[in-house]
């Protein structure tokens, strides 16, 4: 009698595991499809091209007729410590996020002075979790300038 109970018991954990499992999956569906990316300027504006062995985005540039603009990029495994560079042409500030967008949680913030460059790095406490991101970056004038988003398998961003 124990055994027909506890096997009842494991069969139903396991179903109820099973449709989380389902559940989960169907969501990182519609995660993955729900942003739009931004038109750019240039066919390589950012576009994913190698660094060394390093995943990430290379000479991105802003488009300069839009104050919005998004990329979506993915951490692949092994490579969740993130930089990101930006520098800043435009006539005003530029704020930037990088965004995990399975869990909907920004992971890098931040904002560079107009005619200013500067560098950003992920807390190496936490990294940016191998998974789909988004960078977005506005401005109350139009975009100029250029940025680069690389994934390091390191917390000393070599």
């Amino acid at each position: 009698m124990k055994k027909a109970i506890k096997g009842t018991i494991a069969t139903a954990l396991l179903l109820s595991s099973l449709s989380i499992w389902a559940g989960v999956m169907a969501s990182n569906d519609s995660a993955e499809t729900s942003h739009v990316i931004s038109k750019v300027e240039s066919s390589k504006a950012g576009a994913f091209e190698p660094h060394g062995k390093r995943p990430g985005i290379k000479n991105g540039t802003l488009p300069t007729d839009e104050k919005n603009v998004s990329y979506g990029f993915s951490v692949p495994n092994g490579f969740a410590y993130g930089k990101v560079w930006i520098k800043n042409n435009g006539k005003a500030k530029l704020t930037f996020t990088v965004k995990n967008t399975h869990f909907d949680d920004i992971v890098m913030s931040g904002s560079v002075k107009k005619g200013e460059s500067k560098s950003f790095y992920v807390d190496p406490n936490e990294g940016w979790g191998a998974d789909n991101h988004l960078i977005a970056f506005s401005s109350d004038e139009n975009l100029d300038g250029t940025f680069s988003v690389m994934c390091f398998d390191n917390d000393k961003f070599e």
